[in-house]
């Protein structure tokens, strides 16, 4: 994980120069001691913060956040002003914070509780269904402090319902404490600090249902082709690079 400042103008915030590592992590030990511990120096079991342990990105951070003291005119000040957003593909998404990995989730958005299986998000449901009692309403954003109770209550409660919450609301199964929570990184907002993965969300997440209902449509209710002649087309046309040149191949 590296950390740049976006304060920069945009063509030198990500020059190497301006590049600064924050943690060095194999894969294996993350997934064995859990983002909790390794990124926020927290105790996965208790969610309680490990004191005098060795210095982690969230004990940087909650050092951060109480403030630069200074003094001016004879008067005590503490400093405190940062805007922090945090970046990272959905399956690094997903281990940071309480929701889906998977672009192909039912609950799969990061900032609102739109669900694949209703009518408002599934062409092929508009397209093919007559008769639906599935609920139609509109998306709601989600909310830090919506994450904030579900979290506590999820602690409260039994295995079996904690599960069943958490899969209502598109959390991880089994999940009670997550490495980006403001009690580790104090004032970052998990929902709005966190940005969307277009690299996934769209060619993953969205183009392939897209192009499925797209199909569908035109085979199943309009007719003009069959499955069968679809998947005997030849194949797209690409390029490849030899010594003699470019050229098309199929």
């Amino acid at each position: 994980m590296y950390v740049s400042l976006l304060s920069l103008p945009p063509n030198l915030r990500h020059n190497h120069e301006n590049i600064f590592p924050a943690t060095f992590v194999c894969e294996s030990d993350l997934d064995s001691f859990g983002p909790v511990r390794v990124v926020a120096g927290a105790d996965p079991k208790t969610g309680n913060i490990i004191e005098g342990g060795p210095p982690t990105l969230g004990s940087e951070f909650r050092q951060l956040a109480a403030g630069v003291p200074f003094e001016e005119f004879g008067e005590g000040y503490v400093l405190q002003g940062y805007l922090v957003q945090w970046l990272g593909d959905y399956p690094a998404r997903g281990k940071m914070t309480p929701f889906a990995k998977s672009v192909a989730a039912h609950l799969f958005c990061h900032h609102c509780d739109i669900d694949a299986r209703k009518s408002h998000s599934s062409i092929l449901h508009r397209l093919f269904s007559k008769d639906c009692d599935c609920d139609d309403d509109v998306p709601c954003f989600r909310s830090m402090t919506e994450v904030q109770h579900d979290f506590a209550d999820a602690r409260k409660m039994s295995q079996l319902n904690a599960k069943k919450l958490q899969k209502k609301k598109g959390y991880q199964k089994n999940k009670l404490s997550f490495a980006l929570d403001d009690k580790y990184f104090p004032g970052f907002n998990v929902v709005d600090g966190v940005g969307n993965d277009l690299m996934h969300s769209e060619p993953d997440g969205m183009l392939k249902p897209e192009a499925a209902a797209m199909l569908a449509t035109l085979i199943y209710k309009h007719h003009y082709f069959t499955l069968q002649e679809v998947g005997s087309l030849p194949k797209p046309l690409s390029a490849r690079y030899n010594t003699d040149g470019w050229r098309l191949i199929c």
